[in-house]
């Protein structure tokens, strides 16, 4: 990785992800109203996503996977959901406070 902080790459690229996600979603709808019975371009722009996600996760280094859960399970810091380490768990709602928990979860 480069000289950036974790916290620099979340900030350039999650705004693109969430956009992505975005365009995905509208697509999809635009193509149920089309073809509601087919699942196929659902299916491969879910993956595309999903991959999206692992490429960063790798390149971060976050190994438990907290951006997934970020975006997936605490849709995006909305649901206001609790993660840390070894009990010291606080609301992760953030890019900063994300950025800090992978960072955490780097240094195990």
């Amino acid at each position: 990785m480069e000289n950036n902080s974790t916290l620099e790459i979340l900030i350039k690229y999650l705004p693109k992800i969430k956009e992505m996600y975005g365009m995905i979603e509208t697509r999809q709808k635009q193509l149920a109203e089309v073809y509601p019975s087919s699942h196929i371009v659902d299916d491969l722009l879910f993956e595309l996503s999903e991959y999206t996600i692992e490429v960063l996760e790798d390149y971060l280094g976050d190994s438990a996977q907290w951006l997934s859960w970020y975006i997936n399970d605490n849709d995006w810091g909305e649901e206001n959901l609790e993660a840390g380490y070894d009990g010291n768990t606080q609301v992760i709602n953030t890019t900063e406070k994300l950025a800090k928990l992978i960072d955490e979860g780097k240094e195990r």
